[in-house]
This record gives C-alpha cells, sequence and structure tokens, in this order.
C-alpha cells in the first residue's frame, strides 16, 4: 500500500531526495555516538592524527 501519491516526477524525486537528506544528515545513530552520517565522518576527518595519513608528512613543532 502506498502513503503517497505523485502527481509528478519531481514531486516522487523531491520526495526521495528529501528521504535521503534526512538519513544522511538528519538522522543520529547509536552506534555513531549519536552523530548522522556526516557529522559522524566530518569529526573523523578533524581527529585524524597526521601520522595516520602519510609517512611523508612530519610536524616540525
Amino acid at each position: 500500500m502506498l502513503l503517497n501519491k505523485w502527481e509528478t516526477f519531481y514531486e516522487l524525486y523531491k520526495t526521495i531526495d528529501d528521504d535521503i537528506t534526512f538519513y544522511n544528515h538528519d538522522r543520529s545513530q547509536e552506534k555513531l555516538n549519536g552523530f548522522s552520517p556526516v557529522e559522524y565522518r566530518a569529526k573523523a576527518v578533524i581527529i585524524t592524527p597526521v601520522y595516520l595519513i602519510g609517512e611523508a608528512v612530519h610536524l616540525v613543532c
């Protein structure tokens, strides 16, 4: 049973696009410590230590 009936292809497209956006940006997940997938990936990039990126990169203090 369909919950929605779309009058145009654009309405269907917009519904799918909104669902994907919600799934990736707004939906928090317990296994990601309460972050959405996009938030979790962004946080992982920020806290990744430089030494894990490659041996060619050296920090000089």
